[in-house]
């Protein structure tokens, strides 16, 4: 189960690094891109690289895959602060940054305790997390729908408020 957790989030850290350089357009942010375009052929490479690794050497892997996941949240929550400083003008919304750094920090978090032989799930931590990430994702599809789909935005507030309250979910 630990492998499939780093195939299927490296992807993930893949996708967001691909968000990062389509939304840091322009000649002024070249150097910012070039990072998320490294990230995004690490992630690459790291998938690749779970397609084939060695049993025997997982705890070696996913450290290099925690190391990973930990630079590109650093990244993402300097970029953050950056632009909240002004000195940083790209099109991501604060709340992707954030978004995204959680997401990496869950996932070396996890991969941490793979290591470690702890496996077990907590499941207030887990209702917590994809609540407030499947929330944060209907509200961001929200704001990139036309305003003319109207019952689509109307739709994905909807999920954004009941993913927001767990609670709801279960009604």
């Amino acid at each position: 189960t630990g492998m499939v957790m780093v195939i299927s989030w490296s992807d993930i850290m893949m996708e967001h690094s691909k968000f990062f350089v389509n939304l840091m357009p322009g000649p002024e942010l070249a150097s910012q891109r070039a990072i998320a375009q490294q990230f995004q052929q690490q992630f690459a490479q790291q998938f690749a690289n779970s397609q084939h690794f060695d049993p025997g050497n997982y705890r070696a892997f996913n450290q290099s895959t925690i190391d990973l996941a930990r630079r590109i949240r650093d990244q993402k929550l300097a970029w953050q602060a950056q632009q909240e400083a002004g000195q940083l003008r790209s099109l991501v919304w604060p709340v992707f940054f954030k978004h995204t750094a959680r997401e990496a920090d869950r996932f070396a978090n996890r991969l941490t305790m793979y290591n470690s032989g702890n496996i077990e799930f907590e499941r207030p931590e887990v209702v917590d997390f994809w609540s407030k990430t499947m929330s944060e994702h209907a509200g961001m599809i929200a704001h990139l729908l036309d305003p003319q789909e109207r019952p689509l935005v109307v739709k994905a507030v909807a999920f954004q408020d009941k993913f927001a309250n767990p609670a709801a979910l279960q009604q």
